[in-house]
């Protein structure tokens, strides 16, 4: 049986119904990936594959191997949950882990957030800086956020590999416009209902006023990951949910906090993922 690393990159074959071919010196096999799992299928033979099943090659990254709380480098005080109720607009949090130091060997980092707005019990939260590298689809052509690759990673993938089952219940699922309210010649697509998301250019605007204020970093994992061999700039870019006018193309904040409203290529080394999502604070 093939053993497959969290966060190591392998090359699948994407296929209908949430399936993956993939295929070594020891032979072929298929899996599905669902809730940030992969699991086998079925075995193959080499080269059978049928191409009319086949979406799209990409290189896939595999997440959510182990416990999302078995590899920690530190952990939060006990009952730390319960200081969420003090947030205010502005501040930074800790919440879940996540890899930023790409050092396996000492678990992983406290992800930090900073605070948004606060409305009743919830805070929306953004991370501080970017957390990962991951294409916004891994097919060029017309794809809304309603059914990208980056929001199926976000919900399943990351998710699953950054937070308890405790944090997870603080995490509500919410409305999730698409981005109609950015003007483009095709249809925006569904609104959605998800725990994390990026923003859309009009949230980037209205929570970030300055260009100044939507820069932030990389982490080491986050460049490691998109093998980019740029130095760091100002800032580094990260993805936009709204829609542009061109195929293959997507939003996104640039390295000096500006909107990009053209786009990126789907697969843009230079675009990262800054995620967002609700937090209950009580």
């Amino acid at each position: 049986e093939r053993v497959f690393v969290s966060g190591e990159r392998y090359r699948f074959t994407p296929l209908k119904n949430q399936r993956f071919y993939y295929e070594d010196s020891d032979g072929a096999a298929i899996y599905s990936f669902k809730s940030g799992k992969l699991k086998h299928v079925k075995d193959c033979s080499p080269g059978s594959l049928d191409e009319n099943d086949v979406l799209q090659l990409s290189l896939t990254s595999i997440h959510n191997m182990d416990d999302p709380s078995s590899t920690r480098n530190s952990y939060h005080p006990e009952n730390y949950l319960d200081q969420l109720t003090d947030v205010s607009v502005g501040d930074t949090i800790s919440f879940g882990y996540y890899e930023q130091a790409n050092n396996r060997t000492n678990g992983k980092e406290p992800i930090e957030w900073s605070v948004l707005t606060i409305e009743d019990d919830m805070a929306l939260v953004i991370s501080k800086d970017v957390l990962d590298w991951q294409p916004f689809h891994t097919a060029n052509m017309i794809i809304t956020w309603e059914d990208s690759y980056l929001r199926e990673w976000l919900n399943n993938g990351f998710l699953n590999n950054a937070f308890t089952e405790e944090e997870i219940a603080r995490i509500p699922t919410v409305l999730v416009p698409a981005g109609q309210e950015i003007y483009v010649n095709y249809f925006a697509g569904n609104d959605t209902y998800d725990k994390v998301f990026v923003l859309s250019s009009v949230e980037a605007e209205e929570y970030f006023y300055l260009n100044d204020s939507r820069t932030c970093r990389w982490s080491t994992y986050a460049k490691v990951r998109s093998t980019l061999t740029l130095s760091q700039k100002s800032g580094v870019g990260w993805w936009l949910r709204n829609p542009c006018n061109s195929p293959g193309y997507q939003p996104a904040v640039e390295d000096d906090g500006s909107i990009h409203q053209p786009g990126y290529g789907f697969e843009s080394k230079t675009i990262f993922v800054r995620p967002a999502m609700w937090i209950r604070t009580s």
